[in-house]
């Protein structure tokens, strides 16, 4: 495939010499893909570093990476975990995940659908952890919370949340809107959400991703996958005329590829 051209080095150059001393950082690195740092952990979630999807052309006609690749994953050697909240290629890649596997110490965090994917790349048994909803565990300073998902496309998905230095990060994968989106909001203080924007097709349309969020309850609100594909991007104009009309209880932010979001909870920044 040649509908994707890398980023220069000198990018991951500056998100692996970043450093988090309160709060954490988010950077986005395109279509469902981010980079997660505390003070101590370096975390990839849902890591698509490479082209259009073979299967796309056959599935989707017409639909294809739009965007650049940030990073090369071949160069990646600082991260201390890779999550993945489900196992479509574009959370699940394996170019990637064989990069990461080879050149990085990291732990891949996945459910049973990507672990059975990752197993099939080559990647290690041993280097996998295995979750489900209603479990928790650390890596370094940073708490996950693993909860059930509401994509129609992906049984067996999971959603998280990353809590550290006060402050907490939903991780939404695809999920559309369901009672568990009501649970963390009821539950818990989430101070930046990231959920899935895009055509009806294959995401929430507008509309659907506000009443998402007011669910919710975040602070910020992060939409992506609005970007990257070609023919199923977010109707980005008519959100933005829906929230002057409508004003919203959170602050919307669109991170452009390569924007990092710096977070610090209100007690920290004071």
């Amino acid at each position: 495939m040649r509908d994707s051209g890398y980023w220069s080095k000198q990018f991951l150059n500056e998100v692996e010499a970043y450093k988090v001393e309160t709060g954490i950082a988010l950077s986005s690195l395109g279509s469902p893909s981010f980079f997660y740092q505390s003070p101590q952990a370096r975390i990839y979630i849902d890591p698509y570093l490479g082209p259009t999807p073979p299967e796309a052309e056959t599935l989707y006609p017409g639909v294809y990476r739009a965007t650049a690749v940030p990073i090369c994953p071949e160069e990646i050697r600082k991260v201390d975990a890779v999550i993945s909240t489900h196992d479509h290629t574009d959370h699940c890649h394996e170019p990637t995940l064989q990069a990461l596997q080879r050149n990085t110490e990291a732990q891949f965090i996945a459910p049973e659908t990507s672990t059975a994917k990752m197993l099939t790349y080559g990647v290690s048994r041993n280097r996998i952890l295995t979750v489900h909803p209603g479990e928790e565990f650390t890596v370094k300073d940073v708490q996950i919370k693993v909860f059930d998902s509401h994509d129609p496309d992906a049984p067996g998905a999971v959603t998280y949340l990353l809590i550290s230095q006060g402050v907490t990060l939903f991780v939404s994968g695809d999920t559309r809107y369901g009672p568990t989106l009501d649970k963390i909001g009821n539950e818990f203080q989430v101070d930046l959400a990231l959920l899935a924007f895009g055509s009806k097709r294959l995401y929430m349309t507008y509309d659907q991703l506000l009443e998402a969020a007011h669910r919710l309850k975040p602070k910020v609100l992060l939409p992506f996958h609005w970007e990257v594909w070609r023919g199923e991007t977010g109707d980005v104009l008519n959100l933005g005329k829906s929230i002057g009309a409508n004003p919203v209880p959170f602050d919307v932010k669109l991170l452009q590829i390569g924007d990092r979001l710096q977070y610090e909870s209100a007690k920290s920044a004071g």
